[in-house]
C-alpha cells in the first residue's frame, strides 16, 4: 500500500471546506440572516420590519441593526406602514430625529420637532449610518411609557413624541426615532 500523497489530499478536503464556509457566510450576510456582519440597510424596510414587532407588543421597545441614509433619501410614514402591512394608519406614526434633532448642519429635515411627523429626510454630503428605535402603545400612554421605562439606559426622550399628534388618541400610536449608530 502507497501512504505517499494522502497527507496532501486531507490538506485539499480542508481548503475546500473553508472556501466553502466563506462563501456560504457571504451569502448568508447578503440575504441579512447573520445579524451584525451583514451590509447596512434600507431605513424604510427595517423600521416596517420593527414596526411589525412592536404594534403586538405594545410598550416594547425595539431597535433596529444600522440602516443607511444615504444622500437625498426619505423615509415616510406611508412608505413604512405600506410595507409592514399591520393595520395602522400613517398617521398613527410619528417619525422623530431623535438623536439628531438638535443636529445644526441642516443634514435632517422633516421629523416632529420641524412640524413634519410623517418623514424625516436626509441631504448631508455622505451617507449616513443610524439606527432606529420603535415603540408603539396606546397614544395617550406612549409619553408616559418613555418617561417610566425607557428615559433611562435606552435613552428615549419624552419630547421626541410631545409633537405627535398620535398621542392624542386612544388607538396605537408608534413613536420611530433616529438613534446614532453606536446606541
Amino acid at each position: 500500500m502507497d501512504n505517499k500523497g494522502q497527507g496532501f489530499s486531507t490538506f485539499q478536503l480542508l481548503i475546500a471546506a473553508i472556501v466553502a464556509i466563506v462563501i456560504l457566510i457571504i451569502l448568508l450576510a447578503i440575504l441579512r440572516v447573520i445579524p451584525g456582519i451583514s451590509s447596512t440597510g434600507d431605513p424604510v424596510q427595517a423600521a416596517s420590519d420593527k414596526l411589525k414587532d412592536a404594534s403586538t407588543k405594545l410598550s416594547q421597545h425595539f431597535k433596529t441593526d444600522i440602516v443607511t441614509f444615504d444622500k437625498g433619501s426619505a423615509m415616510t410614514a406611508k412608505a413604512i406602514v405600506k410595507s409592514a402591512e399591520v393595520g395602522l394608519q400613517e398617521n398613527q406614526l410619528c417619525l422623530s430625529l431623535g438623536d439628531y434633532g438638535s443636529d445644526t448642519t441642516d443634514a435632517w429635515g422633516g421629523g416632529v420637532e420641524n412640524g413634519e411627523e410623517n418623514q424625516i429626510r436626509y441631504s448631508g454630503t455622505a451617507s449616513k449610518n443610524v439606527r432606529l428605535s420603535v415603540l408603539c402603545d396606546v397614544g395617550t400612554e406612549l409619553e408616559g411609557d418613555i418617561r417610566t421605562y425607557y428615559s433611562g439606559e435606552a435613552g428615549l426622550n419624552p419630547s421626541w413624541v410631545s409633537g405627535c399628534s398620535c398621542t392624542s388618541i386612544d388607538d396605537i400610536c408608534c413613536l420611530i426615532a433616529l438613534r446614532t449608530a453606536a446606541r
